[in-house]
């Protein structure tokens, strides 16, 4: 088990807890999702990916997270409005 620090919202740090491996880069993730960098930061700050911000810039997934993630079809562009 590793102990990882991470930025918290207040601008301290904490430990964690965490597997060797669990956590991934945004690069990572994105080839295992097979979408984009910038839809992985997206789906983190929404919340529809489990990951960590390292500092005001960066962010570590939890592998988990994006290979559950990748499981899910992904639907294309806008969804269509019914005529």
């Amino acid at each position: 088990m590793l102990f990882v620090h991470i930025g918290n919202i207040l601008g301290g740090m904490s430990t964690v807890p965490v597997h060797k491996g669990a956590l991934i880069s945004v690069g990572e993730a994105a080839v295992i999702m097979g979408c984009t960098t910038g839809r992985v930061r997206q789906m983190l700050r929404s919340g529809l990916l489990k990951g960590e911000k390292v500092n005001q810039r960066a962010w570590v997934v939890y592998r988990k997270s994006a290979e559950s993630n990748s499981e899910k079809p992904l639907g294309v562009g806008r969804p269509r409005v019914p005529q």
